[in-house]
């Protein structure tokens, strides 16, 4: 009994390990504990050349956590000298008889995947004369970096319009405090800024690395470091710890069978795959871009927010399932906040074209062509080209922030 039971143990170890190493040729997650005592040799690499100044494209950030470098250049993406995506630059006051949109929001704003002559922002200052396009999205931001990001940078060049960007999966960044929390393999791994809500108003809370020699004492003594942050960050207190008995290949499998089944049937943040609207999460969300629209009004720029959909949700329009934003989407539109839904420049292409032509991880050259011309088209029905039109909204939308 005793080897046969042996036997059935080793049996279920090997299938586990199997099983591992099957979800990882796969491209799934694998076993993937939350940080609390190391980080991986891929991080070290990316902290070591920031602390040492080799930073390329992205870099730190006291206030933003990370951000895009003045002239920051990599294989596929050039910023200027005021961090902005593309080699034009930009004069503090907009030209006289132009258009200058300012965007914010994340790598689905930036652009990813793409060089600067296939990004959606340049194509549209080369479709559209007079139309500047200043694109602040940072790859990994949230909707909380790209507020803050607005109020430090983006307001001081006085844009007719800001676009909020914001794409479905941004929910989670918003109680995610250090990247690799969140994402394990991140080329960000670097803590944030973060919200929390307070009686019903946004508390600002700063970066819990006020500076880079923080990161040093992070290589140096990670468990020193991680613990404290990951106290606020939702990701860090959900997904599962290593244990003592981790070095089994079943009881890894077992903790990622049952991490994936409370992420899909007990995920605080989502229900019916929709966003649960009474989690800290989306009260977050909203909040944030409440208070990002009001605040762009402040400054006497008319907010419009631009909902990027991702590969899932394209997926999901193949299929005539609802989209994951689908409540945050009706509660602006009820609220009667500008809103743009980039789901229906795709649309008309979802079954016609093979959806690897339009996106991958990221839009692909033709996917950020589809955006291009949407944006510039929507704008244009909607009349926001005149200063006239854009006033009066403004003075409309004013008074949801009065309420």
């Amino acid at each position: 009994m005793l080897v046969l039971l042996l036997l059935v143990y080793v049996i279920c170890e090997a299938a586990a390990y199997l099983g591992l190493r099957f979800l990882e040729s796969k491209g799934k997650q694998g076993y993937a504990p939350t940080l609390t005592s190391e980080v991986s040799e891929a991080h070290r690499d990316i902290l070591s050349r920031l602390i040492n100044g080799k930073a390329e494209y992205i870099g730190y950030s006291r206030e933003l956590g990370w951000t895009t470098l003045p002239y920051g250049e990599n294989e596929l993406f050039r910023a200027n000298s005021q961090g902005v995506r593309g080699t034009r630059e930009y004069a503090i006051a907009p030209p006289q008889d132009s258009l200058r949109i300012a965007a914010f929001g994340d790598s689905f704003v930036h652009g990813d995947d793409v060089p600067n002559s296939a990004a959606w922002s340049i194509l549209m200052e080369q479709k559209a004369p007079g139309v500047e396009i200043m694109n602040f999205g940072v790859g990994g931001h949230g909707p909380d970096q790209a507020y803050l990001r607005y109020l430090k940078e983006g307001r001081t060049y006085s844009p007719d319009i800001v676009f909020i960007g914001y794409q479905t999966e941004n929910i989670n960044r918003v109680v995610n405090v250090f990247r690799p929390f969140y994402s394990a393999n991140t080329g960000n791994p670097l803590s944030k800024p973060y919200f929390r809500l307070v009686d019903g108003r946004l508390v600002h809370n700063e970066n819990p690395m006020g500076s880079l020699s923080d990161y040093q004492i992070l290589l140096d003594d990670p468990a020193s470091v991680l613990g404290p942050i990951g106290e606020n960050d939702f990701h860090y207190q959900f997904r599962y710890k290593r244990g003592p008995l981790d070095w089994s290949p079943l009881i890894r499998l077992i903790k990622v069978f049952y991490f994936e089944f409370r992420s899909r049937f007990m995920n605080p943040i989502y229900q019916n795959n929709q966003y649960r609207t009474s989690s800290e999460a989306y009260q977050l969300v909203l909040a944030i871009i409440q208070d990002f629209h009001c605040d762009v009004l402040a400054n006497g720029s008319l907010p419009v927010v631009v909902l990027f959909p991702n590969r899932a949700d394209l997926a999901a329009l193949s299929s005539s399932d609802s989209l994951r934003y689908e409540p945050l989407k009706d509660q602006l539109l009820v609220a009667d906040y500008p809103v743009i839904e980039l789901a229906e420049a795709f649309r008309p292409f979802i079954g016609q074209t093979d959806l690897d032509e339009l996106i991958k991880a990221h839009y692909t050259g033709q996917g950020n062509e589809l955006v291009a011309d949407y944006l510039l088209s929507e704008i244009d029905t909607a009349g926001f080209f005149s200063a006239e039109r854009r006033n009066e909204l403004m003075t409309a939308q004013a008074e949801l922030c009065r309420k």
